[in-house]
């Protein structure tokens, strides 16, 4: 019996001291979705945690694998939720320091940006048009086909349902 309790012990001292390294490489931090290892849930399974924003454990999986898989699935739900805004792009140039005079704002929904895109694009293409119809060059018919394909690609990817009224509203 002596020799079992002695197995007993030896075997819970490397198992703690193994649940000790695993914490430090793996320790929790407060970053959404993190996986760590847990010494605190009380569980003879494996300690394996997803945490959230607060550090607290959501998830408790069996495995570092299934932790992980877990944890990139949560971020990838997360990251369709949100709503994906525009970064500033300064244009137009004005002069020999190629100083831009214009900015997209940064903050501005994809949405929104994409709809105003298309309003321009729209504008841009009747322009086109109505110039083309007046001169018969080739150059001239190319850059309409090529305002009209590229208004197509932002009407495609806007998922907003409000082109056609914001269209309505600006001409």
């Amino acid at each position: 019996m002596a020799k079992n309790d002695s197995t007993t012990n030896d075997r819970a001292a490397v198992e703690r001291r193994l649940d000790e390294r695993l914490g430090e490489q793996f320790p929790l931090n407060c970053v959404p979705f993190s996986v760590w290892y847990d010494t605190n849930i009380e569980t003879d399974d494996p300690k394996w945690a997803v945490n959230d924003e607060k550090g607290d454990a959501i998830v408790v999986a069996h495995n570092h694998v299934t932790a992980v898989k877990i944890a990139d699935a949560l971020r990838n739900s997360a990251k369709q939720g949100q709503v994906r805004r525009t970064a500033e792009k300064p244009f137009f140039s004005c002069n020999s320091k190629q100083d831009a005079l214009f900015a997209v704002r940064e903050g501005i929904t994809l949405d929104d940006a994409l709809c105003e895109a298309s309003c321009l694009l729209s504008a841009a293409k009747d322009v086109m048009y109505a110039i083309a119809s007046k001169d018969d060059a080739p150059e001239i018919w190319a850059a309409a086909y090529l305002v009209d394909m590229s208004k197509a690609v932002v009407d495609a990817a806007d998922t907003s349902e409000h082109i056609d009224a914001m269209e309505a509203s600006h001409a």
